[in-house]
């Protein structure tokens, strides 16, 4: 299967849920953009909460090309609120998964992309913290034209 989030040039906007660790789940927008460069291709966006707080969750993905033939790369990140993550993607079918952890150990998450079709994608993802849930999202994301 081909996939076209991560694998071509594009901003995505999203909107969906977001639930902390107890259980109170908030409406989220926000966006990413890839873009590639020859050594690295950025996935750079935010997803904000829709609630009387605001918060903004920021992210930047540097993230190794997939070589010719692999269906897995690796990836780093640097996000204001966990520091540095350590992570991989890789191709399953229809979807991209995404395993990472904070380079002190303390958190882990994992994420997963299912392609709609080429505009859209389904993502759903969690976040612990010392063996506890952290976090969760459920995100529909649209290729803007």
């Amino acid at each position: 299967m081909n996939h076209t989030f991560l694998f071509q040039p594009a901003t995505w906007t999203a909107k969906g849920t977001f639930t902390d660790a107890d259980g109170n789940t908030v409406p989220v927008d926000g966006e990413t953009t890839i873009t590639h460069e020859p050594e690295v291709w950025v996935n750079e966006g935010y997803m904000r909460l829709l609630d009387e707080s605001g918060l903004e969750l920021q992210n930047r993905y540097e993230i190794v090309p997939f070589a010719e033939g692999k269906d897995f790369t690796s990836w780093k990140s640097f996000n204001p609120a966990l520091g540095v993550l350590i992570g991989a993607f890789s191709i399953v079918d229809d979807s991209i998964i995404s395993i990472s952890a904070s380079e002190d150990g303390q958190y882990y998450a994992c994420e997963y992309l299912l392609k709609i079709d080429d505009g859209n994608y389904r993502g759903r993802g969690v976040l612990f913290r010392s063996g506890e849930k952290l976090s969760s999202w459920a995100v529909d994301l649209a290729k803007e034209d």
